[in-house]
């Protein structure tokens, strides 16, 4: 329920900001009305799809909770093997397929016992899913999982804006006039903006990968729903320039969503009042 809590405080928080950044709309230069208008669009933008963003976290949170009740009740007539079983079933089909130590008698009905077990749970894992998917559940837990894709790729395509927008603000604040390409990648990089977020230490690291994760996007995603509300996430892969390379930690969850908020939320409170 952690997960709950900490994505409803983080919108909060969010909310909170976007009234702080509505107070300083009237001290904006009236010449440039499109600074004004771009931090209007980009924050609308950004508070809806990390509400639709939520909201699909949610909802495959409950089709990963059906999973996972599903393993319980196969679990009920069928118990999946242990840790240490299956590690000792392995241990006996190794020694068979690669001309190890012969089995021992014991150890031949030992092998039978276990394999017939694990094969017993698989079928009636299988079987509870098969009847899950002829009444359409498997049908709309892949719909869900497409919704996900395509808010959280939403999500990062917005907060990205959106850091951009703030880090313009942060110049104008500045008495400096953002140029066309004045971006926040290039912002974390510089002193005068590292000395203004110092009480927000984790904001590079934080951005950096957003940013990256962001570009990922655009080359393609795989989505994942495990057995259990923490195994919520989109997956991104490297497939750039022809390439297929499997990283680890590119994984977006719940919980990088409530972060996601926050720091945009925290950001957008010390930018306005710097």
């Amino acid at each position: 329920m952690t997960q709950f809590t900490d994505y409803f405080s983080a919108l909060s928080l969010l909310r909170s900001a976007f009234r702080d950044l509505e107070g300083v709309f009237d001290k904006l230069n009236p010449r440039q009305p499109l600074t004004r208008t771009r931090l209007v669009a980009v924050s609308s933008d950004l508070e809806c799809i990390s509400e639709l963003c939520g909201k699909s976290f949610l909802e495959c949170a409950i089709w990963s909770l059906h999973a996972a009740e599903r393993q319980l009740e196969v679990e009920e007539n069928a118990p999946v093997l242990s840790t240490q079983e299956m590690l000792e079933l392995q241990d006996y089909q190794i020694r068979e397929n690669n001309n190890g130590k012969p089995l021992a008698a014991s150890e031949k009905v030992r092998r039978d016992e276990l394999a017939a077990r694990s094969q017993r749970f698989t079928e009636e894992l299988l079987a509870a899913f098969k009847r899950d998917e002829d009444c359409g559940v498997d049908k709309e837990l892949k719909k869900a999982e497409v919704i996900l894709k395509a808010n959280v790729r939403a999500f990062l395509f917005s907060c990205r804006s959106y850091q951009d927008a703030i880090y313009a603000l942060f110049l104008i604040s500045k008495g400096k006039q953002p140029g066309q390409h004045s971006s926040m990648a290039k912002g974390v990089e510089k002193s005068e903006f590292q000395g203004a977020i110092a009480d927000l230490p984790n904001y590079k690291d934080w951005f950096t990968r957003i940013r990256d994760l962001r570009n990922l996007s655009k080359v393609g995603a795989t989505c994942s729903v495990g057995l259990g509300i923490s195994d919520v996430k989109v997956r991104y892969d490297d497939a750039r320039n022809d390439r297929w390379v499997k990283v680890g930690g590119n994984d977006f969850s719940f919980s990088d969503l409530s972060q996601s908020i926050e720091m945009s939320a925290r950001i957008t409170k010390l930018v306005v009042g710097s």
